[in-house]
């Protein structure tokens, strides 16, 4: 049996509050909890990320990943992704920590095809520093959070009821 309990929106958000810009997923996460998110909506904070995300998995219709990132233009630049446009992970991962989202949603989609969910949002922040442990996040994916926080709420707001169409965002199912 997987721990997760089931719900229509799962948010995970990942990271570690200890290293830098990795403090985005778990910042995230305590804000979403001090606000309160709405019925039907289930809030995960992941500090290792990777396979563990599976056992939180129920089937939602909707899964947003909170993550920060490299490899987009400048720190502090928001990315919005669905699953399918996720890339895929380069060469083989040396430990579970390595494995990728889209990796993570295909393991899922292969061995418990009834936990996957019905869409997939992933929103990242490029980072600048992932590897100092005990500096805080940097000045531009701190003001990212404002940001991350209103895209959230979008999808929430088109998923429980709200438009469809809210500042050019298109919600399916």
């Amino acid at each position: 049996m997987h721990g997760g309990k089931m719900s229509d929106i799962l948010i995970a958000c990942l990271g570690n509050e200890m290293v830098g810009d990795d403090a985005l997923g778990p910042t995230i996460w305590k804000l979403l909890r001090e606000k309160g998110v709405p019925e039907g909506v289930r809030l995960e904070l992941f500090a290792c990320g990777g396979l563990g995300l599976i056992d939180k998995l129920c089937g939602e219709k909707l899964l947003i990943v909170v993550d920060a990132i490299r490899g987009l233009a400048f720190p502090g630049q928001v990315a919005v992704r669905r699953w399918h446009d996720l890339p895929h992970g380069r060469g083989r991962p040396v430990t579970s920590h390595d494995i990728g989202l889209r990796e993570v949603l295909e393991i899922t989609s292969d061995l418990f095809p009834d936990r996957v969910p019905g869409e997939v949002i992933f929103i990242g922040v490029e980072g600048r520093n992932f590897t100092e442990v005990g500096t805080p996040m940097s000045a531009e994916v701190q003001a990212a959070v404002p940001r991350v926080l209103r895209t959230i709420r979008r999808y929430l707001d088109c998923h429980l009821g709200g438009s469809p169409f809210q500042k050019g965002l298109v919600c399916t199912g």
